[in-house]
């Protein structure tokens, strides 16, 4: 994270903070607290030179031509691991039939002795295909770290320049490694394998999530009085390191072949000892004879309270309003602007605009639905209240993102709401208002309002389109059965099975 000066001011409230997310200056999400996501501006451009000043080039530069106002830009590919030879599984998880590729090297646990050196394996990660190691060729050596269990030891690493990658990325041939017991994933981050496999078998017998395993790591290298790296970086390291992991072609049955008949894919790890098995456990999707047959069912996509989407996706831009800024257009009035104050100036003058027109928009959308809807939202969203700066009540901003939802609005307005809303309804009073509880967003719009007589319209639109899509969703209305102690008095519901009973519904659950 970093702080930037401001173009237009030296002041503190014009400093802009810079954040960015990922291993290296030129991959990752760079982020500007004074513009919008997806913008690479001249904040992210001194941010991204200072970046990487302090760590040193990794192979990429950002065209100048980037920093500019843009809406968006195109994320850097990771770039894959240097090492690319299958790697054997963990000794718990190997198979009797597993091939045999390789040696299983020793662990590696003390600190190199020499130059990890080049050999004919080695080869650089190239976005359009492999380049292998030219024997012969000039290479150089550079400085690297190597992570083991225990701690991380500093070491030199044997590279040569790729010729098939473009100069301006300099990426670079690595040895493989693999023989060693290490995995090369950039020629600068080389990591054990039996570092990577203490997180595998802590993934298969724990679930361990990587932050934690991290933070066992990290408290381990503490000892040797050295650091671990963080999540982010251990995460895409595992990732690389499992796709080399030589388990191809083991899900295959022994019994069944490679076809099998039924494949049940379980979403548990956890079952009961088979001694609890007995002729009357069925799964719960069984049917049978008194089976309820619900045949007019179909799906319903179109559940939402707004039908148009793109509707919807304009309320949600609108509802987070760009904010206007006065300290760039106070310094600009003072004298002429310099390049980086009149691009600032552009770019905030561009988002008003579209800001403006999105409420035009939306506006005219809402006014074809409901009219008080559209009212609703011009006093609390339009274009006086922007322009006097007056931000909606929370309230009112949760209740437009419930009316811009990409989901049913069932899920806003429940069959028991809806019966509270039209009881409400019948005599729309303030202090009736309790009776909305149970559709929390519209009460606490409610409830902040001096009158509701102008937003009644407005419940009554909510009523009718939850009731259509109630309607649309409730085909059938069959009676379920009255139970095994009603339907057959004589049955034992502990031990008769669905199939041989009228009903799947124990005394239990008939009770008074």
């Amino acid at each position: 994270m970093f702080s930037v000066k401001g173009f237009s001011t030296s002041e503190l409230k014009g400093r802009a903070i810079v954040s960015h997310t990922g291993l290296q200056p030129s991959g990752g999400t760079w982020k500007c607290s004074k513009h919008a996501d997806g913008t690479l501006c001249l904040h992210v451009r001194d941010a991204f030179e200072l970046f990487q000043s302090v760590i040193g080039e990794d192979g990429q530069e950002l065209d100048t031509a980037m920093f500019i106002s843009i809406p968006s830009l195109a994320s850097f590919t990771r770039q894959d691991s240097v090492s690319h030879s299958p790697i054997l599984p963990p000794i718990p998880l190997a198979l009797k039939n597993d091939p045999v590729l390789c040696p299983r090297p020793q662990p590696f646990r003390n600190p190199p002795v020499s130059i990890l050196t080049l050999e004919r394996g080695g080869s650089c990660p190239c976005p359009s295909g492999q380049t292998f190691y030219t024997p012969g060729s000039p290479t150089i050596t550079r400085s690297c770290r190597i992570f083991t269990l225990f701690t991380v030891y500093d070491g030199v690493v044997e590279i040569q320049a790729c010729p098939n990658c473009p100069s301006t990325r300099r990426r670079f041939i690595g040895p493989d490694l693999a023989k060693q017991g290490l995995f090369n994933f950039n020629n600068s981050i080389i990591v054990s394998h039996e570092l990577l496999d203490e997180y595998t078998m802590a993934f298969v017998t724990s679930e361990t999530p990587f932050n934690a395993f991290v933070a066992t790591v990290a408290h381990r290298y503490t000892v040797s009085g050295t650091e671990f790296m963080g999540d982010d970086l251990f995460r895409s390291i595992w990732f690389a390191y499992a796709l080399r992991l030589a388990m191809d072609n083991d899900m295959r049955c022994t019994r069944c072949g490679d076809c099998p008949d039924t494949v049940i894919w379980d979403g548990i790890t956890l079952a009961f000892g088979r001694k609890h098995l007995s002729a009357t456990l069925v799964p719960p999707t069984k049917t049978s004879e008194f089976s309820l047959q619900r045949l007019n069912m179909k799906n319903h996509p179109r559940q939402q309270l707004l039908l148009d989407s793109a509707l919807r996706k304009l309320i949600r831009q609108v509802v987070n309003a760009p904010k206007l800024e006065d300290s760039l257009v106070k310094d600009i009035d003072d004298g002429p602007p310099s390049n980086a104050a009149q691009i600032e100036l552009d770019r905030q003058s561009r988002q008003v605009v579209d800001h403006l027109a999105r409420i035009d928009a939306v506006y005219a959308g809402l006014r074809k639905e409901c009219e008080a809807l559209a009212h609703f939202f011009l006093e609390a969203y339009g274009a006086i209240a922007y322009s006097k700066r007056k931000s909606a009540p929370s309230a009112t901003t949760r209740f437009f993102l419930q009316i811009a939802a990409e989901e049913s609005v069932l899920q806003m307005i429940n069959g028991a709401a809806l019966a509270d809303l039209n009881d409400f309804l019948a005599a729309p009073h303030p202090k009736h208002l309790t009776k909305l509880l149970s559709i929390p967003g519209l009460y606490r719009v409610l409830l902040a309002q001096s009158r509701i007589d102008s937003l009644v319209p407005l419940l009554q639109w909510l009523a009718n389109r939850a009731t259509n899509v109630l309607q649309e969703l409730s085909v059938e209305h069959l009676p379920l059965s009255g139970g095994a102690g009603a339907a057959v008095p004589e049955s034992d519901w502990k031990v008769s099975s669905p199939d041989t009973t009228a009903s799947c519904l124990s005394p239990f659950e008939i009770r008074p």
